[in-house]
């Protein structure tokens, strides 16, 4: 009963973690949906990774592109501009 009071928990969450215990072990006091979770957010987060670097490899192309299209003295249009 100090345990519950200290961690200011209820008796029906203590009561759950003993009997997971007490079937499983120390593994059982492990959640088993949040494991599920992170290793999903990491694949979520490369996947992230891997579409950001692809954007901004393209926003290098497209400044790359604007600077040559300048550089002919062509605009926006694909017309050659007055000079």
């Amino acid at each position: 009963m100090d345990v519950v009071i200290e961690m200011q928990i209820s008796m029906g969450t203590m009561n759950n973690w003993l009997r997971r215990y007490q079937i499983e072990g120390t593994e059982g006091l492990h959640p088993k949906r949040d494991s599920n979770l992170k290793e999903e957010g990491k694949e979520e987060l490369e996947r992230l990774r891997v579409i950001e670097k692809k954007y901004y490899e393209g926003q290098e192309d497209i400044e790359i592109l604007k600077k040559f299209q300048a550089s002919l003295g062509v605009n926006g249009k694909g017309n050659a501009s007055k000079r």
